[in-house]
């Protein structure tokens, strides 16, 4: 009885919240991508600011220069927000480096997660990742010219 009440203290006082990111990440279709999400664009992080919550997660602002909107009203004065490290599903983005960044406008902010296709620019082939590029400009040209034809 006493082994068991000591092992009971032990891992009661060992107990600790643990955070995971958890992401289904489906077969890449440009197509539903552009449906899917509000915001695609390619641009350079230029400043990060790091918000800490009463709960004890944290939030960063990121903002971008250098913009090629793709998708969405993507501005330097947007606030991109993304979780506070992996576990939360957040993008660890640092100053000057280029992503490709696929978000979901909530609230006030453009939420980028892990979970999305983002990534820095530099981590691919350049000729996949400029290719994929110019593919999703190619399919909002057409999008765009389909919903004016509609309106005739």
């Amino acid at each position: 009885m006493t082994k068991l009440f000591l092992i009971l203290i032990i891992l009661n006082i060992t107990i600790h919240t643990v955070y995971s990111c958890s992401c289904m990440m489906p077969e890449k279709n440009l197509a539903e991508l552009i449906k899917t999400y509000s915001n695609i664009f390619k641009a350079t992080v230029a400043d990060i600011k790091y918000t800490t919550y009463p709960h004890g997660n944290w939030e960063n602002l990121v903002y971008f220069n250098n913009i090629v909107s793709i998708k969405g009203d993507n501005t330097e004065s947007t606030n991109y927000a993304t979780m506070g490290n992996g576990a939360l599903c957040g993008v660890s983005f640092s100053k000057n480096e280029t992503w490709l960044v696929y978000a979901q406008a909530r609230n006030d902010k453009v939420s980028i997660s892990l979970c999305s296709f983002t990534r820095r620019y530099q981590n691919y082939d350049d000729y996949t990742t400029k290719s994929e590029v110019n593919q999703l400009q190619a399919l909002m040209e057409a999008s765009k010219a389909k919903s004016l034809r509609n309106l005739n």
